[in-house]
């Protein structure tokens, strides 16, 4: 995906310009959760529309990601990267200016097909800039700023939201794109275009495809597993992506190249990274979680996050050099090591709601992280002869985040049906609730005035509610969080058995 430039322009300019553009995608990623609960409060949206806000962004970006990096090829990175800034400028407005749960998921998704037009446009502008020689510091000064932009996230949210009001999240976005749009027409050349094919029919097989399967995992627990939508949705993405991976293998330019997975160790990697950024979506989960149960303020929320994700930054120079040194195997399985050992933990601590343990707990899961994603990303590149890196980056990129929008399906279901389950099971042990339909208090507990609601109701009915809510959803969470530690269980198993125990030479052949 490189693009040539014009003219010799001031390379660190452009990677300032870069990096600008990268911070809002960067904070946008971890920014939202911690204001889900507030969100939540004043639109009166469902959990399921509280799942769908992280997913409609998510989905959006796993299916376009692949047409960003194809269009940044044809149309030159330069106008991509505009035309990205741009739409994800607006859809940040629409965010802000959301009073329903419907305008709100179609904002989001807009925001990701911006963000799906800037990563690879962003990465492919900054790689024109610099030499070879130098490419490996400026993508290391890229990726070392995004990471500092990915921890500020949720304090800034909680900030934010506590003090200010939560549509600043969104709106926040507007200013700094225009910054970005402005120092690019100032500091970047136009990037040359080239002529390409693109594959309609694998683009069209894969967005709907996954987007079918994502819905029909998402809306179980409103439509139920049994119910003909659901079974419709489940067969339709699986029948459809089994089509592409036939498609793309007799067409002469797929849309994906599927020959990529001929290589064992491009194949664990980038399964080991599926999985990390599957395990990731549990802590939407825990910025809700510490202040529903725990009762912490949005800013108090937002730092307790900010220990989870503080550990990249000094944990990655430690992968990059352990990888360097030994190889992929050790330091990802001693990061999903550390995962699982978090997520075990967490279960227990957040009972006893004892913060001085809750910190060492999120400190190992955050360092686990880095541990997995950075020998797994370099290892899934190196396997690829050179002609490959384009294609099979776009395709490593695709799969990271198709794991954070199954798990975010998967989790989020698993845990709306055993919150729901175990609400009627306590509504059905208590003799005060046992003639009472929990379907009818679902969010009453985050409605935009529940003590109104609550008000309506004998005291002790309304007091065996709360209850009865807050024994449900802790339930739920304790559920999610066993259920990802077994999946950190298999990512470690995948990385000690099939990743090498060695330093890997560059671009072996297929």
């Amino acid at each position: 995906m490189d693009s040539d430039l014009e003219k010799k322009p001031n390379k660190w300019n452009i990677l300032s310009v870069m990096i600008i553009t990268f911070s809002m995608i960067f904070i946008d990623s971890t920014v939202l959760p911690v204001t889900l609960p507030t969100i939540q409060r004043e639109l009166g949206i469902s959990d399921l529309g509280l799942q769908w806000l992280i997913n409609a962004y998510l989905l959006s970006l796993t299916v376009l990601l692949i047409l960003g990096g194809k269009l940044s090829d044809i149309l030159g990175a330069r106008k991509v990267c505009i035309f990205g800034l741009i739409i994800f400028a607006l859809s940040s407005a629409c965010c802000g200016f959301s009073n329903s749960e419907g305008w709100f998921v179609t904002s989001r998704a807009f925001q990701g097909l911006g963000a799906a037009l800037l990563l690879p446009a962003t990465g492919a502008i900054l790689l024109a800039a610099f030499p070879a020689h130098e490419r490996g510091r400026a993508m290391g000064i890229y990726l070392g700023a995004g990471s500092i932009f990915l921890s500020l996230g949720p304090p800034l949210g909680g900030f934010i939201t506590q003090y200010l009001n939560w549509r600043y999240v969104f709106w926040i976005n507007i200013p700094v794109a225009c910054i970005s749009l402005f120092s690019l027409f100032l500091f970047v050349p136009r990037s040359r275009e080239h002529k390409g094919t693109f594959d309609l029919p694998g683009f069209l097989t894969l967005v709907i495809g996954i987007s079918a399967f994502v819905i029909g995992l998402m809306e179980t627990p409103r439509w139920g597993w049994d119910s003909y939508l659901t079974l419709t949705f489940l067969f339709l993405g699986i029948a459809l992506i089994a089509l592409l991976i036939k498609i793309d293998r007799r067409t002469e330019h797929p849309f994906i190249d599927f020959s990529l997975f001929k290589s064992k160790s491009f194949t664990a990697s980038v399964t080991c990274v599926f999985l990390a950024q599957f395990l990731m979506m549990v802590t939407v989960f825990w910025a809700i979680f510490f202040q529903h149960i725990l009762k912490y303020s949005p800013s108090v929320a937002g730092m307790i996050t900010l220990v989870a994700n503080s550990p990249v930054i000094f944990m990655a120079p430690i992968a990059g050099y352990m990888t360097d040194r030994f190889g992929p195997k050790i330091p990802a399985t001693l990061g999903f090591s550390l995962i699982f050992i978090g997520l075990i933990s967490f279960i227990n601590v957040v009972e006893k709601d004892n913060w001085y343990l809750l910190f060492p707990t999120l400190i190992i899961y955050g360092a686990g992280m880095p541990l997995v994603l950075n020998p797994c990303f370099v290892t899934a590149m190196n396997k690829l002869p050179t002609e490959k890196w384009g294609v099979g980056n776009a395709l490593r990129q695709t799969i990271r985040q198709l794991g954070g929008t199954i798990g975010m399906a998967v989790i989020g279901t698993l845990f709306l049906h055993r919150e729901i389950n175990r609400l009627r099971h306590y509504f059905k042990e208590h003799p005060i609730t046992q003639n009472l339909d929990p379907a009818l208090f679902e969010n009453i507990l985050y409605s935009t005035s529940p003590e109104a609601e609550f008000s309506k109701l004998p005291l002790a009915t309304a007091d065996a509610i709360k209850v009865n809510y807050i024994e449900a959803y802790i339930s739920a969470f304790q559920l999610i969080n066993l259920f990802s530690a077994c999946l950190a269980l298999i990512g470690l198993a995948i990385a000690f058995f099939l990743l090498a125990h060695k330093p890997q030479s560059l671009n072996p052949e297929l």
